[in-house]
């Protein structure tokens, strides 16, 4: 339990980045928690996708219609992408929107909801785990 200072200040901000990175996290997921709990919830269909390239790679967008409580029919692009076309053309999605707003429709789905918390709170419970341990000396 001979920890040098290098290694306690080097734990304590370890351990500070952890800590915001899991109350960022938290406050993601409550967020989350709020639009799945009082957000519309309606079925869409994937129409296409809208494609970006970054140089030799692209990324893959859904772009999505459905038809709003309104009666109007809308169409958005999803704000996440990925590298293949997750939904084939026609495929049934679940589309959220704030309630009276589905100007603000995104997928209700883990890639648009659920992995940026998951990322922010296994970064931060893995930072202050390791931050703790240098401050306690478990780490040499």
């Amino acid at each position: 339990m001979n920890q040098s200072p290098v290694e306690i200040v080097f734990g304590i901000i370890f351990s500070l980045f952890g800590l915001c990175a899991t109350a960022g996290g938290l406050l993601i997921v409550r967020s989350v928690f709020r639009k799945l709990r009082t957000w519309e919830t309606l079925p869409g269909t994937v129409i296409g996708y809208q494609e970006n390239s970054f140089g030799k790679r692209f990324s893959y967008q859904p772009q999505v219609q459905f038809l709003a409580r309104d009666g109007r029919m809308l169409t958005f692009c999803s704000p996440t992408g990925s590298n293949r076309k997750p939904y084939v053309i026609g495929a049934s999605v679940n589309v959220i929107y704030p309630p009276g707003d589905p100007s603000q429709a995104t997928l209700k789905s883990f890639t648009n909801l659920g992995i940026l918390p998951t990322f922010a709170l296994g970064f931060g419970v893995a930072f202050t785990s390791l931050g703790l341990a240098l401050i306690l000396g478990e780490i040499k």
